[in-house]
């Protein structure tokens, strides 16, 4: 998803179309940058230079009689009012702009935006099935958890090639580009991320640290380490060891004691890799070429294993929710240094006094060019269903919506929110700058259909160091699974 560098505040959030904003274009990582565009318009300027970009190009006039777009989303199905709808005005930025962009989509092509819920993240394309399989059309777009169910929904001829949907222009600064090439499948591009999944800003994964502990533990400018390239995994291990304390003095070491890292199982367990620039399966035409058991994922497996096993360094932690996370609570108790989850729990970290920082992940070492981010499934993906009748109708309204997220929700969530909610310094705000510029998909993890396939997260949960028999156990069922989806890309040829 597009994200971008604050240089200024939208001049007002509710006003139907913006047309003074100038933003840049999406750069080649998926981010975005908001320039400034305090420059004079001169009598030069063409009107397609003062065009904002994230508006769309549909220039025709639609009206498609008060039609219901339907939006399928996972349980729980809050998920609908938090992510798609709102009922009305309250206040509440966040609230605002998401029912100002529904209205205006509704408005201008005379259409009802609405949602249901199918199934988990886990079974979506299951619980779908019968529904798309009968031919029925009352889905026109599939919020998919694509970990889980990206490979089923294709495989299965369930989903419609976007590139082929009149109006989706995957070109546009509001779809992520590297979504477009990482997860294309031979010509065809069946899961699209964008503004219109904002929750992928949620749902992206970084290094908090605790400033209490820092100060009392004579921890260097974690700023400046990143700034000089130094940020990289031995040194955060390096940072985190020597913290713990057995606090309570009881001879074991659980949530009552003081660690350097406290680091969430799954989602931060797999963006260690995503984080060091390595993929599991790399694309290429005649099928996919694993690289699951390579000198550089043991390498970081052991490192995995020294830092959450290691004297006592971290506490591991398996947590969906911030609040069911006793780490968490570790951590904002001033008893970690580094605490490594996604941006979702920034929200319930605002009832905690403690003062934290945000900075990426580190990198695998300094020799690495960039810091590297992922984000997980739960930021959803856009997937319209084989089932469509009317494909002007999916393309028209989800592309609006998405480019109505780039105007109204993006920014809002980014400025109002993240940074001026969830980060407590200018400093960290730069850092998620750093974040979003640089989000990168694995096709292995993103097109996973099992979690044990995920090997950072099933070996460190196992404390093994041993990836060559998890592998040879796994691989040809690994490969089937990604085969399946060349397979069914040379049947659609």
């Amino acid at each position: 998803m597009c994200k971008r560098k604050v240089k200024q505040f939208f001049a007002a959030l509710l006003t139907i179309i913006i047309l003074l904003s100038i933003f840049a274009a999406c750069s080649g990582g998926g981010g975005t940058q908001i320039q400034d565009t305090t420059a004079p318009v001169t009598e030069e300027t063409t009107a397609a230079e003062t065009r904002n970009p994230y508006l769309d190009d549909i220039s025709e006039t639609f009206d498609f009689e008060g039609e219901v777009f339907t939006i399928s989303l996972p349980v729980p199905s809050e998920l609908g009012e938090v992510y798609y709808i709102r009922e009305e005005l309250t206040g509440d930025a966040l609230n605002d702009a998401i029912y100002t962009r529904n209205l205006e989509v509704e408005q201008r092509f005379n259409c009802v935006i609405n949602t249901r819920t199918d199934g988990w993240t886990h079974d979506q394309a299951n619980a779908l099935m019968p529904t798309l399989l009968a031919g029925d059309d009352s889905v026109d777009l599939v919020a998919l958890g694509f970990m889980q169910g990206g490979v089923g929904f294709i495989t299965n001829d369930l989903a419609y090639p976007l590139n082929m949907v009149p109006y989706i222009d995957m070109k546009k600064p509001y779809w992520n580009q590297n979504i477009v090439d990482s997860l294309s499948v031979g010509d065809n591009v069946y899961i699209l991320i964008g503004d219109i999944n904002w929750t992928t800003m949620c749902e992206t994964a970084v290094c908090f640290f605790n400033k209490q502990v820092q100060q009392d533990m004579n921890i260097p400018n974690l700023y400046e380490l990143v700034d000089n390239g130094k940020w990289t995994f031995e040194m955060l291990q390096e940072l985190a060891s020597g913290i713990s304390a057995d606090i309570d003095g009881d001879g074991k070491f659980n949530e009552n004691d003081r660690y350097g890292c406290i680091q969430n199982l799954i989602v931060g367990i797999y963006s260690y890799q995503l984080a060091a620039d390595t993929h599991t399966v790399i694309k290429e035409k005649d099928g996919p070429k694993l690289q699951f058991n390579t000198e550089k994922m043991q390498s970081i497996l052991e490192y995995l294993i020294r830092l959450c096993y290691d004297d006592n360094t971290s506490y591991v932690d398996s947590f969906d929710y911030a609040n069911s996370s006793k780490g968490v609570k570790i951590f904002f108790d001033n008893r970690a240094l580094f605490l490594l989850a996604t941006l979702e729990h920034g929200e319930y970290f605002r009832q905690f006094d403690a003062d934290f920082g945000i900075v990426p992940y580190p990198k695998y070492d300094e020799a690495q060019e960039k810091y590297r981010s992922t984000s997980d499934q739960w930021g959803l993906s856009c997937v319209i269903p084989k089932t469509a009748t009317n494909l002007t109708f999916n393309g028209v309204i989800t592309e609006a919506l998405c480019s109505g997220s780039a105007i109204h929700i993006t920014d809002t969530y980014y400025n109002k929110v993240l940074i001026g909610k969830q980060t407590r310094d200018e400093e960290s705000a730069r850092m998620l700058d750093i974040v979003f510029d640089n989000l990168i998909y694995d096709f292995g993890i993103c097109y996973c259909t099992n979690l044990d396939y995920m090997p950072l997260p099933s070996l460190v949960s196992k404390k093994s160091t041993d990836l060559t028999s998890w592998f040879a156990k796994r691989e040809s069922a690994l490969k089937a699974q990604y085969q399946k989806l060349y397979d069914y890309a040379e049947s659609q040829n």
